[in-house]
């Protein structure tokens, strides 16, 4: 906890007394101070102790955007939702999921808007605007984010670093799945090797798809998309159907074909690779757990 907050006083001591007990929760924290008092180093702290940890600490203050902006930027929007609605864009709230949002100077949010976030806090759900769709966001099945292998961790980071490489504002399946054919040790490489899949020729199949994009190189945290993030959570139940309390390359592997409509998805069903075949694969070479 001295990595954010330093003091003695027995207020600061009360304050993290409240951390601790906050931190291990999912339950929302309503974080009140003067301006300079240190509620950002609050939520770092929360953020840092908590099982969300392995997610991403996204902070967004309120009052610093356009108020005819605010709910887009909170909940994001549908192509054509509005006048230069070009495309589909991830609200904050979204690219939060599995992580921290920290919301500063809420109290400046108009009334209307506050009832429709009080639905995402009440219940996790919401829709993006000019959307139809619900959709969930959640905290849950995320303990085992603290225990990644060694290989599962270097896998998380080279999937970084090849989307920072190529200018990716967000890591998408095709990373990760890159990324555990470049780490090359893993189990889940060995256990696409056991179904007969080319690695070779997989990852030139993937960096095809992968073109670099134009522009400012991509400057501070590489956030993962929402396919990827789903990934990451599938991984763990993988981990949880196998009665792991570890997250490995396998487990990943296992929630890249689990996604089931991701790029990485579809590259490997185009091999023949299905859930339960890999599955077997996986549970062979762990030696029949």
């Amino acid at each position: 906890m001295t990595n954010w907050i330093i003091g003695q006083s027995t207020a600061i001591r009360g304050v993290l007394g409240i951390i601790v007990r906050v931190a291990p929760t999912n339950a929302t924290a309503l974080i009140r101070g003067e301006t300079g008092t240190g509620k950002e180093l609050v939520v770092e702290a929360i953020h840092h102790h908590s099982p969300r940890r392995g997610g991403s600490l996204l902070k967004m203050n309120c009052a610093a955007i356009v108020e005819t902006l605010l709910e887009s930027e909170l909940f994001g929007y549908e192509k054509g939702a509005f006048t230069g609605a070009t495309g589909r864009k991830i609200g904050k709230l979204e690219l939060a999921d599995g992580g921290t949002l920290f919301l500063d100077e809420i109290g400046d949010i108009k009334a209307d808007l506050q009832a429709k976030l009080l639905r995402v806090l009440q219940d996790g759900r919401f829709e993006r605007v000019g959307g139809l769709e619900t959709i969930k966001v959640t905290n849950e099945d995320l303990a085992l984010y603290d225990k990644y292998t060694d290989r599962a961790r270097a896998v998380i980071l080279i999937a970084r670093e090849e989307s920072r490489r190529l200018n990716y504002e967000c890591v998408g399946t095709e990373h990760i799945l890159l990324a555990i054919i470049k780490e090359g040790d893993g189990l889940a490489a060995d256990a696409m090797k056991k179904m007969g899949i080319d690695l070779k020729q997989l990852q030139m199949r993937i960096e095809e798809t992968l073109e670099a994009k134009d522009g400012v190189a991509v400057r501070g945290e590489i956030l993962f998309s929402p396919r990827a993030k789903k990934v990451l959570k599938l991984a763990v139940r993988e981990a949880q159907h196998f009665g792991h309390n570890y997250l490995g390359t396998e487990h990943i592997l296992l929630g890249l074909i689990n996604e089931g409509e991701g790029i990485a998805a579809q590259l490997l069903a185009q091999s023949d690779v299905t859930l339960e075949k890999a599955r077997s694969q996986v549970a062979e070479l762990l030696g029949g757990s």
